[in-house]
């Protein structure tokens, strides 16, 4: 079976920034949209529409026989144009968060993947998955992501109790019937380490062992692992990290997270086999330092499908540090996206500076700053688009 698996190589800065979650604001990571499409207007489009609404109006409630809230699957429509659709909430966000992300994710699938017959959506609260193939109560690792902190683990002991951790939370996983798991324990102390796995609960436990023991293989002990990260496969997914990054009364909210977001690397993707070398996927993240300002670090895939690649006709100016661009988010969100010109001698420290500044300042005059990205060459700022304003109030 060919696996796909995403390679993101990073390096890290130590600015802080807090990244929270809010319940109209989803936070995005990834979706899968292989190369199959359907006909506009056909059959297929009109039970994908149907499926899409079901599962929307089914996150309040969960599956009605043996899964807990959080969780639904179904069909619709017959062959050769059935559809398969299932969402799974992170089973620690309440059923508010849990109705809003999934509200958001039928949403804009079709924007994400426009005329796919299967898509798969990642978001930090939930997952969304629809097909031509019935995919219900079967292990699947054909897609992989892997992140991992830029910071190497500080010893093997540390790596033992890492994969230990891990451990302890598969089983703990494996013995309920929402296939999920969190595990906090303290490593020194004043270092706690905060551990999570999840299965889709139509799978077997045997499948879903099988599936989170793949995921947390890198783990094994025969090299110096990170502080920090995560793998996601389709049927299940596993994070850990030294900072609580999850809930602990399933409220619905999450405690402040603090990144350190990551300084120029590069992104590949690449098609792979299971079974073959995969220890060098990373991403930049760690937990530090005190919060500034709450906002988050915007993939360089977003910022570039916004501003149509940064085309001439998104380009709203240019100032001393490069252009900025007017662009529009998934969700139709309009953004102005500040990318840092090779020619204008602002390098990293000054980059940082900069974000660390409009971290401390708040002003209804000034424009307010939504995230930052740093990835390959590209350092971007992403603020909100002012259309009655001079963008020159901060931008240049």
């Amino acid at each position: 079976m060919n696996m796909q698996v995403i390679f993101v190589f990073v390096t890290g800065l130590s600015l802080q920034i807090s990244l929270t979650r809010a319940y109209d604001k989803p936070t995005y990571i990834y979706h899968n949209c292989p190369r199959t499409n359907f006909t506009p207007n056909s059959a297929y489009q009109s039970n994908l529409n149907l499926l899409l609404s079901t599962l929307r109006s089914n996150a309040t409630r969960g599956s009605s026989d043996k899964f807990s809230k959080g969780f639904y699957n179904t069909t619709t429509g017959h062959e050769p144009n059935k559809v398969y659709g299932l969402f799974l909430c992170r089973g620690d966000f309440g059923t508010e968060t849990c109705q809003n992300c999934v509200s958001v994710a039928t949403s804009y699938t079709a924007q994400l993947c426009p005329f796919g017959k299967e898509n798969t959506i990642e978001y930090e609260e939930c997952l969304l998955r629809y097909s031509n193939i019935s995919f219900f109560s079967v292990l699947d690792t054909s897609f992989r992501l892997s992140l991992w902190n830029v910071e190497n683990s500080p010893s093997r002991s540390f790596d033992q109790f890492v994969w230990n951790s891990m451990n302890e939370a598969v089983n703990q996983a494996l013995s309920t019937t929402k296939m999920f798991a969190t595990v906090k324990k303290n490593y020194t102390a004043s270092q706690t380490l905060y551990s999570l796995v999840q299965c889709t609960p139509d799978l077997s436990r045997d499948d879903c062992s099988r599936c989170l023991r793949l995921a947390i293989s890198p783990l094994d002990g025969c090299c110096s692992i990170k502080i920090g990260g995560r793998v996601m496969y389709p049927s299940c997914n596993f994070r850990y990290e030294l900072y609580q990054f999850y809930n602990d009364t399933s409220n619905g909210t999450l405690p402040p997270v603090f990144f350190s977001p990551p300084s120029p690397g590069s992104v590949t993707s690449s098609k792979d086999r299971i079974g073959d070398d995969e220890s060098n996927d990373t991403l930049g993240g760690e937990a530090q330092g005190e919060s500034h300002q709450e906002f988050p670090i915007f993939p360089l895939g977003l910022a570039l499908e916004a501003t149509n690649h940064f085309s001439r006709e998104n380009k709203l100016g240019e100032g001393g540090f490069g252009p900025v661009y007017k662009g529009i988010l998934a969700d139709g969100k309009e953004i102005a996206v500040k990318r840092l010109s090779r020619s204008s001698g602002q390098g990293l420290q000054e980059f940082k500076n900069e974000v660390t500044l409009i971290a401390k300042l708040q002003h209804k005059n000034l424009v307010r700053l939504l995230g930052c990205c740093l990835d390959g060459n590209e350092l971007l700022l992403i603020y909100e688009y002012m259309p009655n304003k001079s963008l020159d109030l901060f931008l240049f």
